[in-house]
């Protein structure tokens, strides 16, 4: 199968980082003053991290042997299924892209990560399944067969050692950053590697 791990943003011009604040984001606004707004540009030039769980799926996913594809702000052609994690702090611009792909491409879409688990109603009126709960065992059912539909509930997983290592080999590691925290960017990955 054809699986696109697909991360949404809005064009707003502030700051949004998805997998903080238990996973629920947060938005940089710091205010409307000359300085304020340098700050906040200078945090979204900077700062750019993905959702941590997304290398974790690709693993499972590709030891399962899926075609596991990585895109941003682009519709999945050609894919069977798309996953977004999901946001309080971007949901609606999440919702409206969801709504493009179901009207644009044959993939099947689903939502994954805090939000989408607490309040699902909001996500399944435009997808076709929320993975409620930490998304590695309901992305292992799927990548095992389960036809995605409706609310999938995901256990916890009680031994992380069970867990393959994160696959970034799909990701753009090269433009990830932390500045001014973290100087260094991570190196290239090559396809395969699965470590930075």
């Amino acid at each position: 199968m054809k699986i696109t791990l697909l991360e949404v943003y809005s064009d707003k011009p502030q700051y949004i980082n998805k997998d903080v604040m238990g996973g629920y984001g947060m938005t940089a606004r710091i205010g409307r003053s000359l300085p304020a707004k340098i700050i906040e540009r200078a945090k979204k030039k900077s700062v750019n991290i993905p959702v941590f769980a997304l290398g974790y799926l690709t693993a499972i996913l590709k030891n399962n042997g899926h075609n596991v594809s990585y895109k941003l702000n682009q519709l999945p052609l050609g894919a069977d299924l798309t996953i977004i994690p999901s946001s309080i702090v971007d949901y609606k611009h999440e919702i409206e892209f969801a709504e493009k792909i179901k009207k644009n491409t044959n993939s099947k879409v689903g939502f994954f990560g805090p939000f989408a688990s607490v309040m699902p109603e909001l996500y399944l009126k435009h997808a076709d399944f929320v993975i409620s709960g930490e998304p590695e065992n309901g992305i292992k059912k799927i990548a095992e067969g389960l036809n995605p539909q409706g609310l999938i509930k995901s256990e916890a997983i009680n031994d992380l050692d069970a867990l393959p290592f994160p696959d970034w080999s799909e990701f753009p590691v090269k433009n990830y950053s932390y500045k001014p925290l973290l100087k260094q960017k991570p190196p290239s990955i090559g396809k395969g590697s699965s470590n930075f």
